[in-house]
């Protein structure tokens, strides 16, 4: 255990029957990351370019593309079809439940100061 995310683990997650050309295996997976950095998932969260949270989830899989490995990359990520990227955001979606990150109110202020965050004052008025 550590308290550093570790990219090397990873989960394969299968996509179901083989739907490779000439179907050179019994099923289609991805093996994607299931420990992230707290600046890893902040970066991935806040981005709108799908292409590339894919990138930082997807490390290896076994599909082909000519009868050939197809290299996990940019191209291909940005190419797998809408259905494969739906299971996915199902998959992550799942996983990013269990992660918390403080959110801007709750998390200390920068300057260290332990005063209030409230601007009123709830001291009671005197009569």
């Amino acid at each position: 255990m550590s308290r550093f995310a570790d990219p090397s683990v990873t989960e394969r997650f299968v996509l179901g029957d083989c739907e490779c050309d000439g179907k050179p295996h019994d099923e289609d997976y991805l093996d994607l990351r299931t420990q992230l950095s707290g600046v890893e998932l902040v970066e991935m969260e806040s981005t709108d370019d799908g292409v590339s949270r894919m990138e930082r989830l997807i490390v290896g899989w076994n599909l082909t593309e000519g009868g050939e490995a197809a290299p996990v990359d940019r191209d291909h990520i940005a190419r797998l079809s809408l259905p494969t990227l739906n299971r996915i955001g199902e998959w992550w979606s799942e996983r990013a439940a269990g992660f918390a990150l403080p959110n801007g109110s709750g998390a200390p202020s920068r300057n260290g100061s332990r005063a209030s965050a409230s601007h009123t004052r709830t001291t009671p008025k005197r009569r």
